[in-house]
């Protein structure tokens, strides 16, 4: 196994006048992973682990003004790329194979105690997954300083466009019980997936605006206190289609789209007992959420019915 990791990093400031300062800075990572991903067989065959290359690139310029000696202004125009895809492995053709899983292989200890464990061998679970990731983010943010309260007003807006390949259990897979069978080859079971389409791509965007606030004060000589207030609003502006045969059988809506709202309050007291910076006691509460995994809405949409089928066929249908 090998990891083959590089990064290219830069950055250039350019005090353009007194007031406005300009930074650009660029960071990209390439990452070549090696037999990185196996599955979750007791025993994988070396064949099974895929490679996974992975390039990631964040360019970001910010204008930051001295508006005036209490007042500063911060501007941040940032655009991200992420990369991932995965290859089956290398003695395997690069549109891989279907897997063997036998089960019930038994062998004996030194003591005489009987094992059985499973095996797996020929494909690459995970081999052909993709993604090819945009996000752009704009923010600003106003620096407030009045007398012994410092205020921070910002927000901002992102959007990113989600781009996937699902290559997980497409290649197909045999269960075999036991060596015998597998010798003889005769799986009792037989499982995949399927496209239904030609285009196997997964693509929807996702805008996300918000808004925040903070004040950090001193009410008494080392007493600080910090309250403030986010609010983030998420919304997915696609959506999976519509399946009427899961609306009338389950009553279920699957072109439902994604939206969430989220306000994130937050307050602490900082107390410097002896104003020393050495004994401090930190008191704070507050909600803290996160944005939806985008992975819900590529599982909502790859599984609405009309990209995939799942196969599934045991005994004499094998």
């Amino acid at each position: 196994k090998k990891k083959n990791t590089h990064a290219l990093f830069g950055r250039i400031d350019w005090q353009l006048n007194a007031k406005n300062l300009l930074t650009i800075r660029d960071n990209f990572i390439y990452d070549m992973d090696d037999q990185s991903d196996g599955d979750n067989t007791s025993i994988n065959i070396y064949e099974v682990y895929s490679s996974r290359k992975s390039i990631n690139n964040s360019i970001m310029a910010s204008l930051r003004t001295s508006i005036n000696s209490r007042v500063t202004n911060e501007l941040k125009l940032q655009h991200y790329w992420e990369y991932n895809k995965l290859f089956a492995n290398s003695q395997l053709p690069a549109d891989n194979i279907p897997r063997a899983i036998v089960q019930n292989v038994k062998s004996s200890t030194s003591e005489g105690s009987s094992l059985t464990t499973a095996i797996q061998l020929g494909g690459q679970r995970y081999g052909g997954d993709y993604f090819n990731n945009h996000q752009v983010q704009l923010i600003d943010n106003l620096y407030w300083n009045v007398g012994k309260s410092h205020f921070t007003f910002g927000g901002g807006v992102t959007f990113t466009n989600q781009n996937s390949i699902y290559g997980s259990e497409t290649n197909g897979r045999f269960y075999f019980t036991g060596l015998t069978n597998f010798d003889n080859l005769t799986p009792y079971r037989y499982a995949r997936d399927v496209y239904l389409t030609d285009d196997h791509n997964i693509k929807f965007n996702i805008l996300v605006p918000n808004v925040y606030a903070q004040v950090q004060t001193t009410v008494a000589p080392g007493l600080d206190i910090t309250g403030g207030v986010r609010v983030d609003y998420t919304a997915y502006l696609d959506r999976a289609n519509y399946n009427e045969t899961v609306d009338r059988t389950l009553g279920l809506n699957t072109s439902n789209k994604l939206r969430t709202l989220q306000v994130q309050p937050r307050v602490q007291a900082t107390w410097d007992i002896g104003q020393n910076k050495r004994d401090i006691i930190r008191v704070g509460a507050g909600i803290l959420g996160s944005a939806l995994n985008p992975y819900s809405m590529i599982n909502n949409m790859l599984f609405d019915g009309s990209h995939i089928v799942g196969v599934d066929l045991t005994g004499s249908q094998v």
